[in-house]
């Protein structure tokens, strides 16, 4: 829900390693604890439009999403030149004409560099927003990462005490301290818990006791 719009991201799916990189075009999701919707296609692609849910990364590919910002900004494909080949090809710079006396002299064709070829990602324009085709690849998945359903962040201890105090008896409830942005926040977890679905269950009770930003938390 944070990200800009309109953003490329890339989304793995932790639990077979496949990746795809999608355009962010929408505000959501609206169901608590979820970080994003994704379509049938692109669940399909993941690997687990059967199942519904998984847990995924979400990654931002900042270059990309500056391109295309400024494109929609624009309002014209041929700003997206280095995503996708949509600029025009750049002409021949012109030559002008050389007039010897005498005997013709041959010139020698001047050398040019070679032109690296531009970095893209492959996809389509349509009505002025490029939409970028779906890759699937295949990262490594570690078997030690756990879910959690955070019930609530503070920075006085006081008033993560007193929220454990409401969901303990929910799950097995705990009180961890991290840093963010050099400013320390207590965290409220409840888990770890075995399955997505277990968890869907314990965030609906959390967040039926009035913790309305409570989330699914992978870690």
């Amino acid at each position: 829900k944070t990200l800009p719009m309109p953003c490329l991201v890339r989304v793995t799916n932790l639990d077979n390693g496949r990746s795809i990189v999608v355009r962010l075009n929408d505000r959501g999701p609206f169901v608590a604890g979820r970080i994003i919707d994704m379509s049938h296609r692109s669940s399909k692609l993941l690997g687990f439009d059967s199942v519904g849910t998984a847990k995924v990364r979400v990654q931002i590919l900042a270059n990309e999403s500056r391109a295309i910002a400024a494109a929609a900004l624009s309002n014209t494909p041929t700003g997206l030149s280095g995503l996708g080949g949509f600029a025009p090809a750049p002409a021949a710079a012109p030559s002008g004409r050389i007039e010897v006396a005498g005997l013709p002299v041959p010139v020698a064709p001047v050398p040019r560099p070679p032109v690296a070829a531009p970095n893209t990602i492959p996809g389509d324009t349509k009505g002025g927003r490029f939409l970028p085709a779906a890759v699937v690849g295949h990262q490594p998945v570690t078997g030690t990462r756990l879910i959690y359903v955070q019930a609530g962040a503070f920075t006085q201890y006081k008033n993560a005490s007193r929220l454990k105090d409401r969901v303990v008896g929910i799950a097995p409830t705990t009180i961890s301290q991290t840093q963010v942005g050099g400013v320390a926040y207590y965290r409220v977890r409840l888990g770890p818990i075995g399955s997505i679905e277990q968890a869907d269950g314990i965030l609906s009770r959390v967040v039926n006791v009035g913790s309305n930003e409570a989330r699914m938390i992978v870690d």
